[in-house]
């Protein structure tokens, strides 16, 4: 078999002639140019509006991040995949319920403990040029939806003079509240999701317009060749009539099988996902890593945030130590920069 790279005549032309210049083309020719041959590249391009806000949101100082429906895009042209064994996690915290009673900020605090949220860790996988399976980091994702109602009760009440319109009942934001939480997960699993499509997909953590000016994206999407597919299928077909032992075929493509390992040699792909296991460690260093990777976090705050995951790094039992609760309350200061 002879690998393959596949797309329209004028795709290849961009691809074959990019440079590091190029800041929409994510795609390295020469690695292609040595994919094994089962593998066969697809090029593509995530194509978007001139008017860059239909697509893309403006992180401030000129720069433009993808939304997520654009994430998607790029994740479908990349061949990007979310793991299947996300870990997903009921946030509780101890909140002042008086904004849900509608009382004045004057009273006394009513402190109850609720679930205010959802809580996703995920990776993602994609396809590499050599014909292995690189997986991400950990992304660890957070939807407050008690902080977010209350936000939007507050603004209810500040552009109508202090009364709210929309939510003047402590019924009103409890169904508000519980209309929300029904939805935590899903937009908590999506922000943890885009991140890992923009690690996997070498994004960068903002773009100028002039990086956007040919209105497209793109990417080369790794995948089994039509004719490895066709081999697979006939070692299959000739397993089941030899009552399940090994075939020519079989041979012919996997070699002799061997459990727990996973090779990147031309002409075989044995691949095994380990069962997701997160430390508290591990996952305050993916989450910090995750939030360091945006624009939004920048200056005193990331250095002290790169600065933690070094030491973070070092203490496989930190959460063990006196410093854990000062390293969640920087997380958490974290967190609110992102919103």
């Amino acid at each position: 078999m002879k690998s393959q790279i596949l797309g329209s005549d004028d795709l290849l032309r961009k691809a074959k002639a990019a440079t590091p210049k190029d800041k929409n083309i994510y795609i390295n020719w020469e690695a292609l140019e040595e994919l094994p041959e089962q593998f066969e590249a697809v090029i593509s391009a995530v194509k978007f509006s001139p008017d860059l806000k239909a697509s893309f949101t403006d992180v401030g100082s000129g720069n433009w991040m993808p939304k997520t429906e654009l994430m998607y895009q790029i994740a479908e042209a990349k061949g990007i995949s979310g793991g299947d064994n996300s870990i997903t996690e009921a946030v509780y915290e101890d909140v002042d319920i008086n904004p849900m009673l509608c009382k004045p900020m004057e009273d006394a605090p009513t402190y109850r403990r609720i679930k205010v949220g959802e809580k996703v860790v995920k990776f993602s996988t994609v396809l590499e040029e050599d014909g292995t399976l690189r997986r991400s980091s950990l992304c660890t994702q957070i939807y407050n939806v008690w902080d977010r109602c209350n936000e939007t009760w507050s603004k209810d009440e500040k552009y109508n003079n202090g009364v709210s319109k929309k939510y003047k009942t402590k019924f009103d934001r409890k169904a508000h509240f519980d209309g929300e939480m029904k939805f935590a997960f899903a937009k908590a699993e999506t922000k943890a999701y885009t991140k890992t499509i923009r690690e996997l997909a070498g994004l960068m953590t903002g773009y100028t317009s002039q990086d956007l000016k040919s209105g497209e994206l793109l990417f080369a999407k790794i995948r089994k060749s039509s004719k490895a597919l066709q081999l697979e299928q006939a070692a299959n077909l000739e397993r089941i009539s030899n009552g399940g032992s090994k075939s020519p075929s079989a041979s012919l493509l996997f070699g002799e099988p061997e459990k727990n390992v996973t090779e990147d040699k031309p002409g075989r792909e044995i691949i095994e996902e380990p069962e997701l296991t997160v430390t508290p460690v591990e996952e305050a260093i993916a989450e910090i890593e995750c939030g360091c990777n945006t624009p939004f976090v920048s200056g005193d705050l990331k250095t002290k945030l790169e600065n933690i995951v070094k030491w973070l790094k070092e203490q496989p039992t930190a959460d063990q130590s006196p410093h854990w609760g000062d390293i969640q309350k920087t997380i958490g200061e974290m967190r609110e920069v992102l919103g």
